[in-house]
């Protein structure tokens, strides 16, 4: 699984996706490659991307543990210990980790964008020293603002967006 370059460690990164095809072409592939290493996977999304998820991938959706986003992130303060306890139980094992959570959704309110944006944030930090693990933050770039967009270019040390990965 692709790091911050030959270096292990923490790779944080925001997917900005268009439309159902775009989430699936940025996700689906990188569980597939954890799921064949057999890195554990946790995948933190609504359940209409659980579902989305699932069907694009048969039975490998059974390697992967899935968490409901909207009642974890209802107070994204809470998102973070989830995130730390993966990290923690699996970096253990010497072998990387991949982590998709998507804490940010169009109609969140403009106290709970504040909130995903301190946490986006504080995960550079609480884990700037882990073993080496892979989240990856899909941002609906179609339904979101563009200010909320410009902050996850601001708290993403990497972006995947239309394909292309670049560091922000």
């Amino acid at each position: 699984m692709s790091r911050n370059g030959d270096s292990p460690g923490f790779r944080h990164q925001a997917l900005l996706y268009t439309g159902d095809e775009e989430y699936l072409a940025g996700t689906v592939p990188l569980i597939r490659a954890a799921a064949a290493a057999e890195e554990p996977v946790l995948v933190a999304v609504g359940e209409a991307k659980r579902r989305l998820l699932e069907a694009e991938l048969d039975g490998l959706a059974e390697a992967v543990r899935f968490v409901d986003m909207v009642e974890l992130g209802r107070n994204p303060a809470r998102i973070l210990p989830v995130w730390r306890e993966f990290a923690d139980r699996n970096g253990s094992q010497g072998r990387g980790a991949l982590g998709i959570g998507e804490p940010v959704w169009p109609g969140r309110t403009p106290e709970e964008l504040l909130e995903c944006r301190h946490h986006e944030s504080l995960l550079n930090l609480a884990f700037v020293n882990a073993p080496a693990w892979s989240l990856l933050c899909p941002y609906d770039a179609a339904g979101l603002d563009d200010e909320v967009i410009e902050t996850a270019r601001r708290t993403h040390p990497f972006l995947v967006e239309r394909g292309t990965e670049l560091e922000s």
